[in-house]
């Protein structure tokens, strides 16, 4: 088994190790959890501005009612 050492040359025991592994692991499932969250509201912020600043639908007849309002 590998001795660890902490940054002043100390011996570390093997439940630091452990806790370490612990809250390593934690750290990584909360920044996945984090980082779905952000690209969710990404997606849910560009989607609504997609659907709040589209403008109307352009039909044939409405570009030349259009055209003999602004003639009259």
């Amino acid at each position: 088994m590998a001795e660890n050492f902490d940054a002043y040359g100390e011996r570390l025991p093997n439940s630091v190790r452990s806790t370490t592994e612990i809250s390593e692991s934690r750290s990584a499932a909360l920044s996945r959890i984090g980082l779905g969250i952000f690209w969710v509201l990404v997606v849910v912020i560009v989607l609504a501005r997609v659907f709040y600043f589209t403008g109307p639908v352009f039909r044939v007849g409405d570009a030349q009612g259009t055209k003999t309002e602004v003639a009259r």
